[in-house]
């Protein structure tokens, strides 16, 4: 696994980036329209189609092993399955969170595992 770079690092970067398109002329301006759309998504920005990746994930999980295996249970399968169906639908983790009476940090975790685990899983059976 590649070391985890400071959040500092990306925003400095990104930073230099966006002034360097800006003294070049080519950085994009929003107008004050666009500033709003973008400030009203909050944490729902659009990441491709990975959330429904993860929700396929689960759902596999979910089929793949309906007894559950060491300490995970069925039960935190479908836990896990309904929290990437959630995330699909555009709520943030800390929505998420809510529901289930967890943190951001829970849910974030819990649908890491549900990529790791379910894309193992497929590799293997495949």
């Amino acid at each position: 696994m590649p070391p985890r770079v400071p959040c500092a690092s990306y925003r400095a970067a990104g930073r230099e980036g966006g002034q360097a398109g800006h003294a070049k002329g080519t950085a994009h301006e929003f107008t004050a329209e666009e500033a709003r759309a973008a400030g009203s998504k909050g944490g729902r920005a659009n990441v491709g189609d990975r959330p429904t990746r993860v929700a396929e994930a689960a759902a596999r999980q979910v089929v793949a092993s309906p007894r559950g295996r060491g300490r995970l249970t069925p039960e935190a399968l479908a836990r896990r399955a309904e929290m990437a169906r959630l995330w699909a639908a555009g709520l943030t983790l800390a929505e998420i969170g809510q529901r289930f009476g967890v943190t951001r940090q829970a849910v974030a975790a819990a649908l890491a595992k549900v990529v790791r685990e379910g894309m193992g899983r497929v590799k293997s059976e495949g």
